[in-house]
């Protein structure tokens, strides 16, 4: 009788820990109403869980209290449209070199990625739990930890095949030559940028319109044009957190910057002042200066790895603008404002 008992419990031991197992395994699949597809970006299929991860992400950086007012609500779903198109841009770049999600080495990276982190909290309900804080659940989360993986082999292999200049006397003369810029900024933000950014890369400060923005751009403009010293324009106005008391300037080159930027310094000769730039960030003035070779030469290394940073950007922007978005009926019935 005694054993009986005895094997009675670890019977009923076992079918408890099967039961348990099974519960962390259904509480990490998506329901159907979370996989449904919203819309389709290139040839892939979005679906619901992932829209939402990213319109919740971008409703809780917004201040407290903003109400979400058609046009508001316009803006979030411009936003989340570019985010996608950035996610899966990496995904159709990757194929088209040959990587894709179903390879194993890839399957294998995802799942350890997933696995390490999973394994900071003792219980699958509190992975869980962290998850559904951040607004995603574990198949978001495993896509996103698959596009990390695909970018990480993407880039080895664009640096192995060709595609980025590798030789040392080619970049050497490139970031000595026109390859790269040194430039001073005064930017201004106005209101469209710090919606857009929040506070992350700006010096905190007065909120300003934009046509307030531009109107001090402009006053700093006519003030380094008449001879003021750029740094002390700098403190005084700027209001770019990289450039605060950064006296050697930006050191940049395509790719590195939105377009407008680039293409305002590119065009200016060393000590020359740009018009008042209007950029996503907000209104520049620009002076180019002389590179310091000694700069050139500390930082050469950060350099390279900049300028292979930018060249992997614009391959991946120049795939995000290709992919057009197009939305399934399953989309009509969704409400960014009521979105929880």
């Amino acid at each position: 009788m005694r054993n009986f008992k005895k094997i009675l419990c670890i019977l009923l031991a076992m079918v408890t820990a099967a039961v348990s197992l099974l519960s962390c395994s259904n509480s990490l699949k998506s329901t159907e109403e979370e996989l449904r597809t919203v819309m389709r970006v290139g040839e892939q299929e979005v679906p619901y869980e992932l829209y939402r991860y990213l319109v919740m992400s971008y409703k809780s950086d917004m201040p407290e209290g903003t109400e979400i007012t058609p046009e508001v609500e316009a803006e979030i779903k411009y936003n989340v449209e570019e985010a996608l198109r950035d996610i899966y841009a990496i995904f159709a770049v990757a194929r088209e070199h040959g990587i894709s999600t179903e390879d194993d080495t890839v399957k294998a990276a995802v799942d350890a990625a997933v696995k390490e982190y999973q394994n900071g909290f003792e219980k699958t309900e509190l992975y869980v739990e962290d998850l559904k804080a951040q607004y995603m659940n574990h198949s978001v989360h495993k896509l996103l930890q698959s596009k990390q993986v695909c970018s990480d082999e993407l880039y080895y292999k664009l640096m192995t095949d060709g595609t980025f200049e590798t030789d040392e006397k080619e970049l050497h003369d490139m970031i000595y030559g026109d390859g790269f810029v040194r430039v001073k900024q005064v930017l201004i933000v106005g209101e469209s940028a710090r919606s857009s950014f929040g506070d992350t890369y700006f010096v905190g400060g007065e909120d300003h319109t934009d046509e307030e923005a531009k109107a001090i751009a402009e006053t700093v403009l006519e003030k380094a044009r008449n001879g003021e010293d750029f740094d002390a324009l700098v403190s005084e106005y700027g209001e770019s957190l990289f450039m605060f008391k950064n006296t050697d300037g930006y050191y940049v080159c395509e790719g590195m910057w939105e377009d407008v930027n680039w293409n305002a310094v590119k065009s200016l000769e060393e000590g020359e002042v740009s018009e008042v730039v209007s950029s996503d960030s907000g209104y520049s003035v620009f002076l180019r200066l002389e590179k310091d070779e000694a700069y050139l030469e500390k930082n050469y290394d950060t350099l390279k790895s900049n300028y292979y940073a930018a060249q992997f950007s614009m391959i991946l922007e120049k795939k995000s603008e290709e992919l057009t978005v197009k939305y399934t009926d399953e989309f009509s019935n969704i409400s960014i404002k009521d979105m929880q």
